[in-house]
Parts: structure tokens; C-alpha cells; sequence
């Protein structure tokens, strides 16, 4: 006796095909906010819309430079006609992430390194040792 499948070896293999196609793209699409260069992306967001309870979940740090950091990187928006995102460096739970400020009317750019921390499950931008980095950067002017 002849024995018979519920769904041809063929179609069965299509729709494994579709399955693991479509189960990609949703962790891709997911894991596109997990990062620390995301962390970066939605800080300069959260600058830009001057949504200070975002920046408060963003960041740590003290209080003078939680203050600082978002004052410089609106100067920064102000000042450039394009950002884009640099190297990315990750070690363990800190990373380093490059963001280059092209600024208008040709006065060249502007490099800024975010340190960026995983505390515990999100990443969030030190303004401590960002501002750090910038003046220790800012020593060689």
C-alpha cells in the first residue's frame, strides 16, 4: 500500500525556505535597536527632539555632564550638514562609538567619541567619560 504526505516534499521544502527567510529579517529587523551605535543614534534623537526624559534612560553619569553632553551635540546638529556614524568598538559591556560631524560652509568636521555602557540590559551613553575624551581631545587644538 501506498503511502501519502499531507504536503509534497517540494512545497515542504518552500515553505521551510520562507519560514527561515522570514524569521531572518524579524531578527535582524529586531537586533537593529540593540547595539550601542543605537544607543548613540537614539541619544542624538533624543537631542534633537529636546526630550530630556529620553536623554535621562540614555545616559549615566553626573549631573554637570548629563547637562553638558546634549548642549554640545545640539551645538553640533546647529553647526553640520550631515552626521554620520564612525568606527564602533565594542569591549564586553563598553563601547566606543565614532560620530563624525560634517559642518556647513566648508569648516571641515567634527570627530566625537561616545563612550557607551551595558550596565545591565540596554546600552546607554556615559556622558562622564565622553566629556573626558573630549577635552582630553580638545588639549591637542
Amino acid at each position: 500500500m501506498k503511502e501519502r504526505t499531507l504536503i509534497s516534499p517540494k512545497y515542504a521544502t518552500y515553505g521551510s525556505a520562507v519560514v527561515l527567510s522570514l524569521l531572518t529579517l524579524v531578527v535582524f529587523a529586531y537586533s537593529k535597536d540593540q547595539g550601542p551605535e543605537s544607543a548613540v543614534r537614539r541619544y542624538h534623537q533624543a537631542v534633537l527632539n529636546q526630550n530630556s526624559g529620553e536623554l535621562k534612560k540614555l545616559e549615566t553619569g553626573s549631573e554637570d555632564n548629563s547637562r553638558q553632553l546634549p548642549l554640545l551635540v545640539g551645538q553640533l546638529f546647529g553647526q553640520s550638514e550631515s552626521i554620520s556614524l564612525g568606527r564602533v568598538q565594542k569591549n564586553g559591556r563598553r563601547a566606543y562609538v565614532d560620530v563624525i560631524y560634517r559642518l556647513s560652509n566648508e569648516r571641515g568636521i567634527m570627530a566625537l567619541r561616545f563612550v557607551v555602557d551595558k550596565p545591565d540590559l540596554k546600552w546607554q551613553v556615559q556622558s562622564d567619560e565622553t566629556v573626558r575624551l573630549l577635552s582630553r581631545m580638545s588639549q591637542f587644538e
